[in-house]
């Protein structure tokens, strides 16, 4: 695990390291946030030694003044207790804190505690609020817009005695109604959204851009038997409108062409039928509309066919003038976890398609980790070749370009640092892959954060 710290330029397209005498420790599954004032809070986190055999998580408190790039640990009293997957907002002058994941080997717990943090102040306040409030989860989505602060999704596991752990992924809406005065603060249940709702899905991530939350990738699993699960991995891309509570795919502008494309109505409506929300109280699950494209009458148009990020789930999601930046992720093939280390843009105004600022072709990928299979000699001393060569690659890209490396990443946050544009992606932390897609504390299902 890492706890480097870097950021991009938007303007310039290159990455910048950070460095700090006085810095958090290496970790995955924090969170951080920036206020107006352009200060930087991380809260939290895990920690995996390489070999899986230290585990803990963080209740460290730490800020960075952004124009100093110095951090500072806060040593305050009343503070949550440890977690990982939980997430944080900023509204005003408040960090608002909820939900999350505990692990000691020993005992496994979700939480579904309010925590608000007064910047002015430096103080935490835990909000016991009444009901309705959302049920414990971790790896949700979690959006500020207006007055409100809205929660999308999460995952849950019901751990059973002498019995394997059953998982359930959410697909509800909450909101909570901020205020100054914090005894004046609610949640409040949405009702199910409505329009064309993204399949059911962990790992995916969201931003906001003008009235909407922007989703992009994730993972979904199917459970083929008792021991066996198919994952499939998401790289659409969807708009939840706040205003009007509706979910649609995100689609490129199309191309005019001399011929009008029609499309029967009867198809049309075979189509809206499949992919409509159908939200129940017991398992809030929401019916896929993945790889099912609505398709609309009109004017000799059709849609461009992108070309753009590969199926991924907890990649980085970033918003700035305009242009939506998705960094990173990780996907499975096989038994195997790779790192995807690439970065694209799209502009969310002309929707005219991505652009790569650059690629896993540009920069080389690599699976960090140790084959479980035993292979004869030859292919060993192969393979060890192979990994002299990939090491040393690796290592002339670091230093010629002075980049993230191209390691497992899960469960940064991105978030832009104000008015130089910049990014900060890969906010405090890379870690190594471990072995599970969903087991990213923040999306606790057991596969293999």
């Amino acid at each position: 695990m890492y706890n480097d710290l870097y950021k991009f330029d938007t303007e310039k397209s290159t990455w910048k390291r950070i460095t700090s005498s006085n810095s958090p420790g290496p970790r995955s599954s924090h969170q951080t946030v920036i206020t107006p004032a352009g200060r930087l809070f991380l809260w939290g986190g895990e920690f995996v030694s390489p070999n899986e055999t230290n585990f803990f998580h963080y209740k460290d408190f730490w800020t960075m003044d952004l124009k100093t790039n110095a951090w500072e640990k806060l040593e305050l009293r009343g503070q949550p207790p440890p977690r990982s997957g939980h997430r944080m907002a900023i509204w005003k002058h408040l960090i608002v804190l909820f939900g999350g994941f505990f692990d000691n080997y020993t005992d496994s717990r979700y939480y579904d505690d309010l925590w608000v943090f007064d910047t002015l102040e430096y103080k935490w306040t835990k909000l016991d609020l009444p009901e309705p409030r959302p049920t414990a989860r971790s790896g949700f989505q979690m959006l500020t817009y207006k007055d409100m602060i809205y929660i999308f999704g999460g995952y849950y596991k019901t751990f059973v005695k002498g019995k394997k752990p059953v998982g359930t992924v959410y697909s509800d809406v909450w909101v909570l109604k901020m205020s100054l005065q914090l005894d004046a603060i609610r949640w409040e249940r949405r009702k199910r959204p409505g329009g064309i709702c993204p399949s059911l899905r962990s790992g995916c991530t969201m931003t906001v851009h003008k009235g909407r939350g922007i989703l992009f990738g994730g993972v979904s699993d199917v459970q083929e038997s008792e021991e066996t699960l198919e994952s499939i991995f998401h790289k659409d891309i969807f708009q939840y409108n706040i205003d009007s509570n509706k979910w649609f795919p995100l689609t490129f502008r199309a191309i005019k062409q001399h011929k009008k494309k029609k499309v029967q109505n009867k198809k049309v409506e075979d189509s809206k039928q499949s992919k409509e929300c159908d939200l129940d109280d017991a398992n809030n699950s929401c019916e896929s509309g993945e790889d099912n494209t609505q398709e609309h009458e009109s004017d000799a148009k059709v849609k461009v066919e992108p070309i753009g990020p590969t199926e991924r789930f907890n990649a980085m999601l970033a918003v700035s003038k305009n242009n939506l930046y998705v960094f990173g992720g990780i996907v499975e093939q096989s038994s195997k976890e790779f790192t995807i280390c690439d970065l694209w843009t799209l502009n969310l105004e002309k929707l005219n398609g991505w652009s790569a600022v650059f690629t896993d072709e540009t920069r080389g990928s690599q699976w960090l980790g140790i084959d479980s299979d035993v292979e004869d000699e030859n292919n060993s001393e192969d393979e060890s070749e192979d990994n002299s060569d990939d090491e040393t690659n690796s290592g002339l890209a670091d230093d010629q370009t002075d980049e993230p490396n191209a390691s497992a990443l899960k469960e940064k946050k991105t978030q832009p640092s104000g008015d130089k544009e910049e990014l900060g992606i890969a906010l405090v932390s890379a870690e190594f892959a471990v072995k599970a897609h969903i087991n990213v504390s923040d999306t606790e299902a057991e596969v293999g954060v």
